[in-house]
């Protein structure tokens, strides 16, 4: 069921973890709040991954783009690192999601669709095809 109540996610700084940004700093696109209950992490990375995941819906032509690298890149990856329930709740929630795709179609036959339409616009790019 669509929640069509919620207002769209514009940009990737109207997500709650990414930080507004200014002129003189990069933008921080991962930044959660210390907490020391694993469970509640968990449970808040899992809605954050939801919310990237309407934040694509409402910009399908980001699909594709490195906005996940870059939340990947900026997250504190390292085994003692404070907060990682934020980013296990994330990643499972989008496991989820990408689960849930890939039992609707043949992931391979479209793997293969964009390996054909990248080789095509290659060669087009090289003026090979008219």
């Amino acid at each position: 069921m669509k929640n069509t109540s919620r207002k769209p996610y514009r940009t990737l700084s109207d997500l709650p973890f990414v930080a507004k940004s200014s002129r003189r700093q990069r933008r921080k696109n991962w930044v959660v709040k210390n907490t020391n209950d694993d469970a509640l992490a968990c449970a808040r990375g899992q809605m954050f991954g939801a919310q990237f995941a309407l934040y694509l819906t409402d910009n399908p032509t980001k699909v594709g783009m490195p906005s996940l690298n870059r939340i990947i890149a900026d997250m504190n990856l390292s085994d003692d690192a404070e907060n990682m329930g934020y980013a296990i709740g994330f990643c499972s929630y989008l496991e989820r999601l990408i689960h849930f795709a890939a039992s609707q179609f043949d992931t391979i036959a479209d793997a293969n669709e964009l390996i054909a339409e990248y080789e095509l616009s290659a060669v087009v790019s090289l003026g090979r095809v008219q």
